[in-house]
């Protein structure tokens, strides 16, 4: 593994470490929570210790390293929850970020996640680079909806609709761009068609959604389903 990885690299990671931490039962939300919690309370106590000692107060002390590891287990139990509710947390986080500079007014953006290099907005780069994450995300809700119909088996339960949803509505989406003209991918307004069209025809599916408004973005284009 690489010291760089993305959410969605961390989100799998931990669904394969969960998959060997705990293969007879999967902790659910609610401890996931809590779990988030205290890791959060951990982290807001060095910070207490950190500012004990910047105004020079008497009582134990904290470093920065101990609050790196504090907040760097904020992010795992938070992805642990994500993957517990079955959201996938890349995404929203982008889009929560761009939502966000919106509604105040800002102009910086997360413009790209999906891209390794700028050059690759250029022509049919921006729509190779969507095929891939859109596979990307396929995988990891496919492999989400097959430890949900493991565990609903087990207690004689279906798996909810909504995660099958999200699988086919993903399938839906790769199979429309793969059939898209070779031409002039960034401005294309066939890719743009197809595109909304995905996400309107899957309307539960978030995590299509959120992936759409960033190619949308870096093809300079309005989101408008």
């Amino acid at each position: 593994m690489t010291d760089k990885i993305t959410l969605s690299d961390l989100q799998a990671a931990h669904v394969e470490r969960q998959e060997e931490w705990c293969p007879d039962q999967k902790p659910d939300l609610s401890f996931r929570g809590n779990e988030m919690a205290g890791e959060v309370g951990e982290a807001c106590n060095v910070i207490k210790k950190l500012e004990r000692e910047r105004h020079g107060w008497r009582g134990s002390r904290a470093t920065k390293e101990q609050l790196a590891e504090e907040l760097a287990d904020v992010i795992h139990t938070a992805v642990l929850c994500a993957i517990t509710a079955g959201i996938d947390l890349e995404p929203a986080v982008i889009d929560k970020f761009n939502s966000t500079s919106e509604k105040n007014g800002l102009a910086s953006r997360i413009r790209s996640c999906l891209l390794d290099k700028p050059e690759a907005v250029e022509g049919d780069g921006i729509r190779d680079a969507l095929i891939a994450r859109l596979r990307q995300l396929h995988d990891e809700q496919h492999s989400i909806l097959g430890q949900m119909l493991l565990d609903k088996s087990e207690e004689g339960q279906s798996a909810p609709n909504w995660q099958g949803g999200k699988v086919n509505g993903i399938a839906s989406a790769i199979s429309a761009l793969s059939t898209t003209a070779d031409t002039d991918a960034a401005q294309s307004e066939a890719l743009i068609e197809r595109l909304a069209k995905a996400v309107k025809d899957h309307p539960e599916n978030s995590a299509l959604g959120s992936t759409v408004r960033q190619i949308f973005a870096l093809a300079a284009k309005e989101y408008q389903p």
